[in-house]
């Protein structure tokens, strides 16, 4: 596991890119991770909410100035849990 909530947060984000591609949504070489979501999010359209958020998310912990709390995390690891329900 990451030493901070952000690095978790990304290491989630990849393993959660694992899982969509096992679900047949692929994530394509030239495409940036806002490209992949809004491409995912149109075609689970009922998902886009969750999807829109997971990414603002990931963005603020990968690119922020900021450190995440435990809090970022536990609610990031929360709706990629209901998302993947959701895919079941």
């Amino acid at each position: 596991r990451g030493a901070t909530p952000n690095e978790r947060i990304v290491m989630e984000m990849h393993r959660f890119i694992r899982f969509m591609r096992r679900r047949g949504l692929r994530r394509e070489r030239h495409e940036t991770m806002r490209e992949t979501i809004g491409r995912w999010g149109a075609s689970i359209g009922d998902l886009r909410g969750e999807l829109d958020q997971v990414l603002l998310q990931f963005e603020a912990a990968l690119y922020g100035p900021v450190a995440g709390s435990e809090e970022n995390y536990r609610q990031f690891a929360e709706r990629i849990r209901n998302i993947r329900k959701s895919m079941k």
